[in-house]
């Protein structure tokens, strides 16, 4: 980042710049002392960096030079078949290296806090009472910044990997597609396998797991980086790429162009994901839970089935013209014509399988693991098929509770004191998806130039309950049970005119 300032018609610049990284391995200066009446242990690490300063280089990360992207496609006809066609292609595509959702918190130490209530009151005219702002000043920017003793104490660091890589993605895919006189059949294998796919963010200060049971130790001190104030300080590494996605499908699809009154495509997905990374926000949607990580020291066991894998989908979209009215075989005169002639039907119809969930253990992390760190989760132990019986799936919830029974709540239990649970990141699937959008449409022609559409559309058009995943907080109401969301039938009339 850069500073610019103004002075006259000339524009300087200012290359030192204003935001800050953090070294976790690098011993820290007031390692082994007692500061302000608290303890940082001897071998404790983790300092502030700052790029520009202090022999640092002003770069926040070492540049991803060997990020090279080959892509490959072909297409065959075997046996000079005119109606046979093979097509394949593969591809290597980076992502952003980081956003702004990444910069913008790495400028502490370059901000200043404010005290507009004592001494109060004053007014702007009167300027700012003294100690009303403070700013750190370029002697506080060291790299104890931010511990217990110095003059910023801060409960939380952010920091980003210097070493971290580009994340990147390999799309490949083969088809065999065939044309059978009118009609085109298509069968697709794809695959697309992401690496280096960066985590939210995860907090580093978690209390390691063979510490949780030792109570005689204060909490700030069972935490990697004691050094930071309070019990639940946090030392969150941004965006690291440590995550791994794989995704592949089969792919089943038929098309007929829209002739003889009929045109249809359909098509039949059958796909597995697996990853390692929890997928929520604006920019990546999913359709299971956001449950983030139980145990960063053991980030391997988060490995399970995407919150965003749908099994199975099929999607079916025709449209059939009715046969009569002018140009068709019955009525095309006559008051027939008029009244029943250039009426249409189409549909979009999609039936897919739901997505998998993960339960986990309402304050959990406090009431169980003793560690209220950000970003820690507590799943259940699993002792039992949380399937239900497929009589007793999707049946009302008992109780006079709103919903549908889903999954066997008996099947999990809380683990115990420091310990966490053994049920995966996602263990079932929720609920399905059936829906049915309808469109009835009308033509007129209204002399040689103008020609008059009626269209009547149903969306939801049989009112099938789109569930939602259930509740999967263990300790809280409405544990196993599914509400109904999603938009009820709506139906809608409108006309257009050609001309």
């Amino acid at each position: 980042m850069t500073k610019y300032a103004w002075q006259e018609r000339l524009q300087t610049c200012n290359i030192t710049p204003i935001l800050i990284n953090f070294d976790p391995d690098a011993p820290h200066p007031l390692a082994g002392q007692v500061v302000d009446g608290q303890l940082i242990p001897a071998g404790t690490r983790g300092v502030v960096t700052f790029p520009g300063r202090q022999g640092h280089g002003k770069y926040l990360v070492d540049w991803d030079r060997n990020n090279f992207a080959p892509r490959f496609g072909l297409a065959w006809r075997p046996f000079h078949r005119e109606r046979t066609v093979i097509r394949a292609g593969f591809g290597v595509f980076y992502g952003s290296p980081y956003g702004q959702a990444v910069i913008q918190p790495l400028r502490l130490g370059f901000g200043g806090e404010g005290n507009f209530r004592n001494p109060v009151p004053f007014t702007l005219r009167e300027g700012l009472p003294p100690g009303a702002l403070r700013f750190p000043a370029e002697s506080d920017l060291v790299p104890e910044f931010g511990s217990i003793g110095t003059r910023w104490p801060q409960p939380q660091m952010q920091f980003l990997d210097p070493h971290r890589r580009t994340n990147y993605s390999l799309n490949f895919n083969l088809t065999i597609a065939q044309q059978v006189k009118e009609m085109a059949f298509e069968v697709t294998y794809l695959g697309n396998l992401g690496r280096k796919v960066p985590f939210l963010q995860i907090n580093l200060n978690h209390i390691p797991p063979e510490l949780l049971s030792r109570t005689d130790i204060p909490v700030r001190l069972r935490r990697p980086y004691p050094q930071y104030p309070g019990d639940a300080a946090e030392v969150l590494l941004i965006a690291p790429n440590w995550g791994i996605s794989n995704y592949h499908a089969l792919v089943v699809k038929s098309e007929k162009r829209f002739a003889s009154g009929v045109g249809w495509i359909f098509t039949y997905t059958l796909s597995k994901w697996i990853d390692n990374v929890a997928f929520f926000g604006q920019d990546a949607a999913t359709f299971g839970d956001i449950d983030g990580y139980q145990n960063i020291y053991d980030l391997r066991s988060e490995r399970a089935l995407s919150t965003n894998d749908i099994r199975h989908r099929v999607v079916i979209s025709p449209i059939i013209e009715l046969p009569w009215g002018r140009g068709k075989r019955w009525w095309q005169q006559g008051t027939l014509n008029q009244a029943f002639g250039d009426w249409s039907l189409s549909t979009i119809s999609t039936l897919q399988s739901g997505s998998p969930f993960g339960v986990t253990v309402s304050n959990g992390p406090r009431d169980i693991l003793g560690d209220i760190a950000l970003g820690r989760n507590l799943r259940p132990n699993l002792v039992g098929d949380p399937m239900l019986p497929p009589s007793q799936q999707g049946q009302p919830a008992a109780g006079g509770v709103r919903g549908i029974q889903w999954f066997n709540t008996g099947a999990f239990s809380v683990p115990s004191r420091y310990t966490f649970g053994n049920a995966a990141r996602t263990i079932m699937t929720g609920p399905g998806r059936v829906n049915f959008d309808v469109a009835v449409l009308k033509q007129v022609q209204v002399g040689e130039r103008y020609r008059v559409q009626f269209r009547f559309e149903m969306f939801n058009a049989f009112n099938t309950p789109q569930f939602e995943v259930p509740g999967s907080v263990m300790g809280e109401g409405g544990f196993g049970i599914s509400t109904a969301t999603g938009s009820n039938r709506e139906l809608q009339f409108g006309l257009k005119i050609f001309f």
